[in-house]
């Protein structure tokens, strides 16, 4: 069901996250002009049609419908303008010491849609994105992950290149997140090949997937099984971010490894969900290592991530079956296929209308040319 802007951060919650799945037609005037019931239906079937629960991700170019992406890539700019995305801090507690330290990530602003100062500045990002609807056509095409309607955060994030990235993370890496799903939409226009800025997704013991930040596109991947960073940036590039949570998070079984009885290590890790976590900087030791150096080299705090992810490294070897597990799954991860690069989809280029004169003056030899040319170019 369509909605009217909210007027607080509560409605724009609710906007977001409320009733899923109705039949129920959309009064006329909670409809903007730029969002159309038929889009919204297109967005749900795409949703649905992917291959999310096979794969683990799912990778859906032109998704958001032209208008609302024009109007969100302009309120995106106009925050960052303003001063309303912040820095990006994040909590990090070194190894030795039982106080964590806040740290930076070079060259990230971000804010979060419920902000009072983003409700206030960009009614028009609010208005799209509860329109949108995208919780709720996830909620709609993937019943198994039992999304909670409520549990909806939406984040706004501007990186401005020389190098900005993040570093290889789950989205949920365990209790108490109850993340299920992670949808990634990207407002870009502009981008081109060599701005850098790709999302890297890394499916377990599988081909990295590289996903350039191509305007209008949607990634959604699995919050608590798709390892993934974004590969440094050389220059501006928005992003929206909407976590769903779901119910059955970090279940037990997700938690820990089994080990039937006479299993190899192989078939073990082969088939990991969730758990994969627990053997994933092992796993993934050097790629870990090489994205925080990437992330982080600016930054003093740079130090102390690496010194714990060595010790959450020689911890994962110390006890004889995880270090056999680690190194099947390692031997695994080394017969996957190079990485695959999935260009965003091309788009036609505007024709050139020639005035009546200059056609009339064009040599007849170049009639089959210009045919051809207009042809390509619609």
């Amino acid at each position: 069901r369509l909605r009217s802007p909210p007027s607080s951060a509560a409605s724009s919650q609710r906007s977001l996250s409320g009733p899923v799945c109705s039949d129920s037609p959309p009064s006329p005037g909670a409809l903007l002009s730029h969002i159309h019931t038929h889009e919204m239906t297109l967005i749900r079937e795409r949703f649905a049609s992917s291959r999310l629960l096979e794969a683990g991700y799912a990778v859906l170019d032109d998704c958001i419908p032209a208008e609302p992406a024009a109007a969100i890539a302009a309120a995106l700019s106009r925050l960052r303008g303003s001063g309303q995305l912040r820095k990006h801090r994040f909590g990090f507690k070194p190894p030795d010491s039982a106080a964590p330290r806040i740290l930076t990530k070079p060259h990230i602003f971000e804010a979060e849609l419920e902000d009072a100062p983003v409700q206030a500045a960009a009614p028009d990002l609010v208005s799209a994105l509860g329109q949108l609807e995208l919780p709720q056509a996830a909620a709609c095409s993937f019943p198994e992950l039992q999304l909670d309607p409520d549990g909806v955060t939406v984040k706004l994030q501007c990186n401005e290149g020389h190098g900005g990235c993040f570093p290889l993370h789950f989205d949920n890496a365990g209790p108490p997140s109850r993340r299920r799903l992670s949808i990634l939409c990207y407002f870009n226009e502009e981008w081109r090949e060599g701005d850098g800025g790709e999302l890297e997704l890394s499916p377990w013991l599988g081909q990295r997937v590289v996903l350039p930040p191509a305007h209008r596109r949607v990634v959604l991947f699995l919050s608590d099984r798709v390892l993934h960073r974004v590969l440094p940036s050389a220059a501006r590039r928005f992003c929206l971010t909407i976590w769903c949570d779901g119910a059955g998070s970090n279940e037990a079984d997700d938690l820990r490894i089994r080990i039937p009885p006479g299993a190899s290590a192989g078939s073990v890790v082969a088939g990991m969900g969730p758990a994969q976590r627990i053997l994933s900087r092992a796993v993934y030791a050097e790629e870990y290592e090489a994205s925080l150096r990437e992330c982080m080299a600016s930054d003093p705090g740079l130090a102390m991530m690496l010194q714990s992810h060595a010790a959450h490294v020689a911890g994962s070897g110390a006890d004889p079956r995880m270090r056999e597990l680690v190194e099947a799954a390692r031997a695994l991860k080394g017969e996957a296929p190079p990485p695959l690069t999935i260009p965003p989809r091309p788009r036609p280029r505007p024709r050139r209308i020639e005035s009546a004169a200059t056609a009339a003056a064009a040599p007849a030899a170049a009639a089959p040319a210009a045919a051809a040319a207009a042809a390509v170019s619609a």
